[in-house]
């Protein structure tokens, strides 16, 4: 185009090209002045090519002096083109990078910008890209928003274009309506990056990013891939500003992260609210520190982020690393971590021959179907299907010559099956059965017999043999914790020795790593917190390898990583400090080995919310579609719904680093008000809430002088009374002044005014299950 006239507009030269288009310096001959050209590619849809037109109009009505005009929208040739004012001047991330911006220049700019957005929040328009390369700070030093009102632009899914700075997502009809994923990556919204329908609230979350980095010289979520950036932005709390830059003032931090709350409800809930608190603090700040430049990114950063903003990067569910030799530390620390498979649902329970060829998983390869044992060669990217029963079949384990694999299947009541690696008859060897192990002789198939109610959760270990027959009990007095808590047995190199977290049933103090002789003789304790020091809620062995183990250390909820420490054959002294070899949220601790050290293991991230559904009173069948009450990122775990469907409570565990903490939140189902009724540094990931059947009362579990016991608060009270020590409370009576309560072996019934109990149930030679 360059050299061509269109209508009245002479293209002079491209300065630009990016996911709308491509962008061109162009003289207005009517006018005799500058202009920028945007050729964006028209749309095939015809209702979508007139609602982006209808938006871009609304743009162009906007007239403020922090906003880039925008004069014209023509199409012409096949492309919409849109003429916008001529910006002379330098983006705001150039001039970050150059780090030479003072504080008070910056909370100027910021000023500028909140003005730009409430003139456009007050025009009903949200930006929804709002990034620094869109923030452009004239030669006269004032600010302009580029391209307001253009980041609605949508392309079909499919769009495979490299050049694309932007996640497009066509999810729904409506270029504004949920489903629709728009913006750069770095700089979205929690709600954008869930493909939710967004508000004016979307673009101060931005601003606050935009903010945030001007101030630290660090986006708060970027991270090394895009799903990682998006995974940030939607469970991850951001670094406090001032333990990067601790001479700012605590109020501008407060200030950038309320616009960075997840809830947009907590947010700043207009831009000119932020506004006004932007121009206060900058009048308050004096010309002595503030007046010095603040530490920015790098350029080198600079182009990691705008390389991350336009790469589009699928969830990796199974990594690899090879050591040069087996059981040798990694230089540098980590594990070099290379992505194997590429599906996009369920895809985990990972196994890699011995050789080091094939690796075998369980997977529904994003059909949302069965899921069957899948396996695939190193290197290459389609997989074959091992297995095409209706029922589950997951857990595979690779004999040690790598012509079989035994796995879990679900069907006909559950039960363990080996098959040809290579595909052929399948058999089963032993009823039930979980995370079976070939032995590295092959003569052994270890397991855990995973059962519901087993005592204390604490789940037997069997050996069999390949061929079938009956199991053989290992270390029958004892019992491994399950997954999560365990991956069960696991054999020492020589196959001589298995290692398993648990404890003697019946004694939950002997929890520990114990370490036992396969042919028979007592388990050795490991007392692995002398040497270990606890890390996390779990901490458990993966992998045994020559004079190593690969343990994995964490929680559900922040994460699970794979250490690495050394152990000793004479008296099995483990010792530390554990080394990291992986990091991150995720769950990554479902590993094999190959004999020449290449690691397989699966990264499994998880996320709960609270739903509600209507029943039919007579048939207690639903009478309608389930609708979420929560969107947030944090787990939530131990719902109470009081009797009459008025009340919820519900807890939530989170951490930050090494903050951490458990809270309960309660709703009001009729009237949607939230509240926090219970806030507890402990811990413990549940606190265990018990709505009465009014919801007049909360019962909870929470730590006290050093002990776990359990408090209650009626409505109004802002402390909690403690009930009993040692105990469990189960619920309450149709009188919310009585629970039920575990106290000794007794089940009693416990007056919360007077703390009387009146004995119910005596179970000396059993355990209370909560049905």
């Amino acid at each position: 185009m360059i050299g061509r006239t269109i209508d009245h507009y002479e293209v002079l030269k491209c300065i630009g090209q990016g996911g709308m288009g491509v962008v061109y310096e162009a003289r207005d001959t009517k006018l005799d002045r500058l202009v920028v050209l945007k050729a964006v590619k028209s749309l095939d849809d015809p209702e979508l090519e007139r609602r982006f037109l209808r938006e871009a109009r609304a743009a162009s009505a906007l007239n403020h002096p922090n906003i880039a005009s925008v004069y014209d929208i023509r199409s012409m040739d096949g492309q919409d083109v849109i003429v916008m004012e001529y910006v002379r001047g330098t983006s705001l991330g150039d001039l970050m990078a150059r780090g030479k911006l003072t504080f008070v220049r910056m909370l100027e700019i910021a000023g500028q910008i909140a003005a730009g957005l409430t003139a456009a929040h007050t025009a009903g328009i949200v930006h929804r890209d709002l990034k620094p390369s869109n923030i452009m700070v004239t030669d006269e030093g004032n600010v302009k928003i580029l391209d307001f009102g253009l980041a609605k632009r949508v392309t079909r899914a499919g769009d495979s274009r490299s050049d694309a700075p932007t996640v497009r997502v066509r999810a729904d009809e409506d270029l504004t309506g949920p489903g629709l994923i728009v913006g750069t990556t770095a700089y979205m919204s929690p709600e954008q990056a869930r493909g939710e329908a967004v508000d004016t609230r979307s673009d101060l979350f931005s601003f606050g990013i935009v903010l945030y980095e001007m101030l630290t010289g660090r986006n708060p979520y970027l991270r090394q891939t895009e799903i990682a950036t998006l995974g940030a932005i939607v469970g991850e709390e951001p670094e406090p500003p001032t333990g990067i830059v601790p001479a700012l003032p605590p109020e501008v931090e407060r200030t950038v992260l309320r616009c960075l709350r997840k809830d947009a409800r907590r947010r700043w809930q207009s831009a000119a609210d932020l506004a006004v608190v932007l121009q206060d603090l900058k009048e308050e700040s004096d010309t002595g520190e503030s007046a010095r430049p603040l530490p920015v990114a790098s350029g080198k950063h600079r182009r990691t982020a705008v390389w991350i903003a336009g790469s589009i990067i699928l969830v990796a569910v199974l990594v690899v690393s090879t050591w040069t030799r087996l059981g040798r530390a990694p230089e540098p620390p980590g594990l070099r971590l290379s992505r194997v498979t590429y599906d996009n649902a369920m895809t985990a329970w990972p196994a890699i021959s011995p050789d080091g060829t094939l690796i075998a998983y369980g997977s529904d390869r994003g059909t949302g179907e069965n899921i069957d044992i899948w396996v695939q060669h190193v290197g290459q990217a389609t997989p074959v299907r091992l297995t095409r029963n209706e029922a589950p079949d997951w857990q595979p384990s690779f004999s040690p010559d790598g012509s079989q694999i035994v796995f879990r299947s679900e069907r006909d009541g559950g039960g363990l099956y080996v098959v040809n690696a290579l595909g052929g008859e399948e058999r089963r060897i032993v009823d039930g059965g979980d995370y079976p192990r070939f032995s590295p002789d092959g003569a052994w198939i270890v397991f855990m017999d995973v059962l519901p109610y087993a005592a204390g959760n604490l789940h037997k270990m069997y050996l069999v043999s390949p061929e079938g027959g009956a199991p053989r009990p290992f270390q029958p007095d004892f019992g491994a914790w399950p997954l999560a808590g365990s991956v069960g047995p696991i054999w020492s190199p020589d196959g001589r020795f298995l290692m398993f977290d648990g404890a003697r049933i019946g004694e939950p103090g002997t929890s520990d790593w114990w370490i036992a002789p396969v042919d028979g003789g007592p388990a050795v304790r490991v007392n692995v917190l002398e040497s270990i020091p606890q890390r996390q809620i779990v901490q458990f062995p993966v992998l045994w390898l020559p004079g190593h183990l690969i343990m994995a250390a964490g929680t559900t909820i922040e994460g699970i990583n794979l250490y690495r420490v050394s152990i000793q054959r004479n008296g099995w002294e483990i010792s530390g400090p554990p080394e990291p070899l992986t990091s991150g949220p995720g769950m990554k601790y479902i590993a094999s080995v190959s004999s020449d050290g290449q690691i397989v293991l699966s990264n499994i991230t998880w996320g709960t919310q609270i739903w509600s559904m209507d029943l039919d009173p007579e048939s207690g069948l639903p009478t309608g579609d389930p609708r979420p009450l929560t969107r947030d990122a944090h787990q939530k775990i131990s719902l109470s719904l009081s009797r009459d469907s008025r009340k919820l409570a519900y807890s939530v565990y989170w951490s930050s680093g090494d903050r951490f903490g458990s809270e309960i939140r309660g709703r009001d189902l009729e009237s949607g008000d939230e509240s926090t009724p219970v806030l507890s540094t402990t811990r413990t990931v549940s606190l265990q809430p018990e709505l009465s059947r009014d919801g007049s009362v909360l019962v909870y579990r929470d730590r006290v002088d050093g002990g776990m016991a359990f408090l209650y608060r009626r409505n109004g009270d802002t402390v909690g009374r403690e009930i009993c020590r040692n105990c469990w409370v189960y619920g309450f009576f149709s009188d919310p002044s009585f629970v039920l309560v575990e106290v000794e072996e007794h089940l009693v019934k416990q007056d919360l005014a007077t703390g009387t109990q009146i004995p119910l149930v005596e179970a000396s030679d059993g355990v209370f299950l909560d049905a």
